[in-house]
């Protein structure tokens, strides 16, 4: 197997000196949020017409495997394996790590919810304020680039861990979007979403429910519909997922899933 089928991307910088990983690096200018919707100012004006040289976020890119885990352990394994087994099939695929990335909790300010923000096809996915002072618009560009989506993430106390959780608060802004009449993100393309959980737990009926619920209504918004989930028990310690074949196995097959689903043929084509 070919290391250019994968491409790990990694945040340089500290949370005082933000950078997004140049692998998704954009020149798209950035904006406050008090000039992305002062449509009656020049400054106003001017990003707006800035923003549409680019255009918005399309979901044809290549797939994301983003891991979710503050540590590296089984859920990295797991999301190696997975991109390992899409690159293994013909996807050329984008692994991301959460923890390398910046994403400041929503504090429910109030501005994509505001009657004057005027959500647009190729500024909103910017407006949020806090997209200033964090890396959370370069994970919602790939987010709504891919042409499908996989998570991993371990389970803590029946839920996900607090830097997902904080990631799926933001798309609050998506959901806002949708709200408004001819919503532009209506044009844009469901696409599947792959979810793989592991839990330290081999019992527990409800273990992965609340995980689930949350990302199958936080994602929604951008267009992400759960396919296929592999919800993995008895997780805990590192070295846990490498010492389960049969577990490793479910992740190859899921990802052979999800490229033969998502139409892309070995050399990358429809």
């Amino acid at each position: 197997m070919s290391n250019r089928s994968i491409r790990v991307c990694r945040f340089s910088g500290s949370a005082s000196q933000i950078a997004m990983p140049a692998c998704i690096q954009t020149d798209t200018p950035v904006f406050s949020a008090t000039e992305m919707y002062s449509s009656g100012t020049e400054t106003g004006q001017k990003a707006r017409a800035d923003l549409r040289q680019t255009g918005p976020p399309r979901g044809q890119g290549e797939p994301l495997v983003l891991v979710c885990s503050p540590r590296t352990g089984n859920s990295a394994l797991a999301g190696r394996t997975f991109a390992d087994a899409c690159a293994e099939a013909g996807c050329a695929v984008k692994l991301l790590f959460l923890r390398d990335y910046q994403v400041l909790p929503c504090v429910d300010c109030g501005v994509c919810a505001d009657a004057r923000t005027e959500f647009s096809e190729c500024a909103s996915w910017r407006l949020c304020p806090l997209s200033l002072e964090d890396n959370s618009a370069a994970l919602f560009q790939a987010l709504l680039t891919a042409r499908f989506v996989a998570i991993c993430a371990p389970v803590y106390f029946y839920h996900l861990p607090a830097q997902l959780k904080a990631l799926l608060d933001r798309c609050q802004l998506w959901y806002q979007t949708g709200l408004r009449k001819k919503s532009f993100m209506l044009k844009q393309a469901q696409r599947d979403l792959y979810t793989i959980l592991l839990g330290a737990r081999a019992q527990g009926k409800e273990l992965f429910r609340g995980s689930l619920l949350s990302l199958k209504y936080a994602l929604r918004p951008l267009r992400l519909e759960q396919r296929e989930t592999v919800l993995l028990r008895g997780i805990d310690r590192i070295g846990d997922l490498s010492a389960r074949p049969d577990f490793l196995e479910r992740l190859r097959a899921c990802a052979r899933t999800a490229c033969n689903a998502s139409a892309i043929s070995p050399v990358g084509g429809k």
